[in-house]
């Protein structure tokens, strides 16, 4: 994107104009490539406006900035000198998505985003050319940088995740991205600290509803009574996914094979297909389920569906199983919230596996002033099922193995956690890792396949 480009988008002109590619969009000036444009945040740690002369060394291309403290303004080609640098993205994202993508595809939930993210571009990809947003960039700044990076020409699909930490985020990355079609997973506990309490929580996740028009898409969870509520009280168009009667996309049966493949069994339009993917548990099911749909109701075809799918395999840390010589390691690091701590340790108790069973579980965050009763709901959980050990680590936990009457260990932080997981560890194991983002669960991980290497 040329920097005439992004003015014109943003419908807002540079100072100092200097026409140049713009190569990507960067917010820390620390990590910052010659070629990126630096977007100056100020936040309660730092204002990023103090950082502008840092990013011209480096090489920025443009500066996107609402002050300009460190010289004039002068001194800067290419100056985007505004009010919010976040709505200034936004804006110009919003522009950029409306003129190149034919039909825009919005996913919400509080676990699942990237998994069904990425499984719906897969899809849709059979009906034309489709980009999926990087990785989980899903807020009001990742979310319209991704976009102004990854959307250089025109394409039928464009398929993001929407991402909420406060109330408001969403209905901003709605007026953003004005989805054609809207996914809306599930309601969990993850980030609820934030809110007052499940139903604050709901109507955030609700913010994917609005805006809509009159021919806009909802592929909503019938299971999940919160959701359920919501969705069936709009007017519209509506599919829904789920276990229940009355789901329009019915899941019939869920066996897992392995750790590695799983049969879905569905009922659609009054016809009974089999679904074969390489993603364990009923949690998984959901998101299958909710990809499908979404394809099928864009007119891809099921038996396409049904070959593509094979072709998917977990996105990193979400539910991956990985080698570390001897030892099998189910990554599911990325993140963690007591439901869906409960839904994966379900799934690894069910699973047959010929070597040892070992948890590994770090805190779990952002639970508010619930945190302590929710991580002892996970230790009485554990009690109940059948693993070979347990290992609890991070301040939270500790709460968890104060309440689990089965084998298990707890410690302080990772790294003493990490060393314990490696010396214990024997050939054969299968070790799950599960851990909110801030607990660095891939360290374990790491420190296993230093040692099995």
């Amino acid at each position: 994107m040329l920097v005439s480009e992004l003015a014109r988008y943003a419908g807002k002109a540079p100072e100092n104009l200097k026409d140049c590619e713009i190569t990507g969009f960067c917010n820390d000036s620390r990590i910052l490539k010659e070629g990126q444009a630096f977007v100056a945040i100020r936040t309660d740690q730092a204002d990023g406006n103090d950082y502008l002369s840092m990013a011209k060394e480096k090489g920025a291309s443009a500066f996107i900035a609402s002050s300009c403290p460190n010289g004039s303004s002068n001194d800067y080609a290419n100056l985007f000198l505004i009010k919010n640098p976040i709505r200034f993205l936004g804006d110009a994202a919003g522009a950029l998505l409306s003129e190149r993508v034919e039909t825009r595809v919005a996913v919400t939930g509080s676990a699942g985003k990237t998994t069904t993210k990425e499984l719906i571009a897969l899809l849709l990809g059979l009906s034309g050319e489709t980009l999926a947003s990087k990785g989980n960039y899903n807020n009001t700044i990742g979310l319209p940088m991704t976009v102004l990076e990854q959307l250089d020409h025109p394409v039928m699909f464009f398929v993001t995740e929407m991402g909420m930490s406060y109330p408001g985020e969403i209905q901003r990355l709605v007026e953003i991205v004005r989805p054609d079609m809207r996914v809306w997973l599930n309601v969990l506990t993850a980030h609820i600290g934030n809110f007052s309490g499940i139903e604050g929580l709901r109507d955030a996740k609700a913010e994917i509803l609005g805006n809509r028009e009159a021919d806009d898409i909802v592929i909503y969870n019938h299971d999940d009574l919160l959701v359920k509520s919501r969705v069936e009280a709009e007017v519209g168009l509506k599919y829904s996914f789920g276990v229940t009667m009355g789901a329009d996309f019915r899941i019939v049966s869920a066996k897992m094979m392995n750790l590695e493949s799983s049969l879905l069994d569905v009922e659609y339009e009054g016809r009974m297909y089999r679904l074969h993917h390489h993603l364990a548990g009923l949690h998984h099911s959901y998101n299958v389920a909710a990809a499908v749909l979404t394809a099928l109701v864009a007119g891809v075809k099921m038996d396409e569906a049904q070959r593509v799918l094979l072709d998917f395999r977990p996105v990193h840390h979400r539910g991956r199983l990985i080698q570390a010589g001897s030892v099998s390691i189910y990554d599911d690091c990325y993140n963690s919230n007591p439901d869906a701590v409960k839904q994966v340790l379900s799934m690894f108790h069910e699973v047959n596996l010929p070597g040892r069973k070992v948890v590994v579980l770090g805190d779990m965050l952002e639970l508010g002033q619930v945190s302590a009763a929710r991580h002892r709901e996970i230790g009485v959980f554990i009690t109940g099922l059948r693993f070979d050990e347990t290992v609890f680590y991070g301040d939270q936990m500790k709460s968890a193995f104060e309440n689990c009457m089965a084998k298990c260990s707890w410690f302080e932080d990772t790294k003493s956690a990490a060393n314990h997981v490696a010396e214990t560890a024997t050939a054969g194991d299968t070790i799950l890792v599960k851990a909110s983002r801030g607990m660095h669960g891939e360290d374990v991980i790491d420190k296993l396949r230093e040692k099995f290497k």
